[in-house]
């Protein structure tokens, strides 16, 4: 993933997520005390999925298209659950965040106060974060 975002008038490139940034969002997610299979029971989005989605066999396309829907909206709400969480992680954060655009995390902290939801916005967008949490639950 190559993603283009302009920040403070100056474009970054945001780079797709790697095995290096397991470690690093793990010990985010650890320290925001963030349970996945608790997070999507709280939030509704299985009960909601199982039921409006086909569950027959034959509407396989219907379901896996069910499941991205939902697999997106969970990826929203997370990082809604990032963002209000902000505090309890922030150094990490920064780090993790500056090093998906190539800056110090120093540089970071200087930058306008939406950087981190366009950055985990972008990663989104590209699936990274879906992916991830996708393996995560299994």
């Amino acid at each position: 993933m190559e993603n283009k975002l302009e920040i403070g008038g100056k474009e970054y490139t945001v780079r797709g997520l790697q095995v290096a940034d397991i470690g690093s969002f793990s010990k985010i997610l650890e320290k925001m005390d963030f349970r996945l299979s608790a997070f999507l029971s709280d939030t509704g989005l299985i009960q909601a999925a199982l039921k409006r989605g086909p569950q027959d066999h034959k509407k396989k396309g219907e379901d896996k298209q069910l499941a991205q829907t939902v697999g997106v909206e969970a990826v929203l709400r997370i990082i809604d659950y990032l963002i209000q969480n902000y505090h309890k992680a922030e150094e990490e954060l920064n780090t993790w965040l500056a090093s998906l655009i190539g800056v110090k995390p120093d540089a970071f902290k200087k930058m306008p106060i939406a950087t981190p939801y366009k950055i985990l916005e972008k990663l989104a967008g590209a699936g990274d974060l879906l992916d991830f949490f996708a393996k995560a639950a299994q």
